[in-house]
């Protein structure tokens, strides 16, 4: 629902840990009217290479990844991350959403759809990077944390989105 609002702000990679959730995912937001590519593993490289140009271009809004396939991905006018699924680890996070705020632009913004299958470990470790990084803690993910074990999650941090 909030991709057309992301779109008008700019271009928006959406990371997705799965082929198939790659390809559901491009024809979901294509039949609400996004232009998008996707790139995974299973695909050829001169279909991979048509969708990044596209993306490149601007001829797409929304490219939708799994991590392999877009390492490297340097892209300016990305202003939203979406992960649909959260990454294995921290590092991998940041990664992501390293593909944000390009080109001096520290505008960019990164979501990282959580729930409770979500490993505590990794809420743990993600509470500790947005605190090191001085940004929101929201009280659902305090709450999550704390409930999937993470243990470093509680306390301080705040409430909110």
């Amino acid at each position: 629902e909030r991709i057309h609002a992301f779109v008008d702000e700019g271009q928006v990679i959406v990371f997705a840990s799965r082929k198939q959730a790659v390809d559901d995912v491009v024809a979901t937001l294509r039949e609400a009217g996004v232009r998008a590519e996707g790139v995974h593993g299973d695909m050829d490289q001169a279909s991979r290479q048509r969708a990044l140009s596209a993306f490149k271009k601007g001829d797409a809004h929304a490219l939708v990844a799994t991590d392999v396939a877009a390492r490297g991905l340097d892209i300016p006018s990305v202003r939203t991350v979406v992960s649909l699924h959260p990454p294995r680890d921290v590092e991998s996070h940041v990664h992501r959403i390293g593909r944000t705020g390009r080109a001096g632009d520290t505008d960019g913004r990164a979501f990282t759809l959580v729930d409770a299958s979500t490993p505590g470990k990794f809420l743990s470790d993600l509470v500790q990077n947005l605190r090191g990084a001085a940004q929101h803690v929201s009280g659902a993910l305090l709450k999550l944390t704390a409930r999937r074990g993470g243990g470093k999650g509680g306390g301080g941090g705040g409430g909110g989105g």
